[in-house]
């Protein structure tokens, strides 16, 4: 029983670190695109 609480919250913490990595990521990317359109 516990280890299949063990499992949910491991997995529960994947998925956000894995969230968390792709809005970081996506934000990166927004900004070096918004200084390319600045510099054109």
């Amino acid at each position: 029983m516990g280890s299949a609480l063990w499992l949910q919250i491991g997995s529960l913490t994947v998925c956000s670190i894995l969230a968390l990595l792709f809005i970081v990521g996506a934000f990166f990317e927004m900004r070096r695109f918004l200084r390319k359109l600045r510099k054109e």
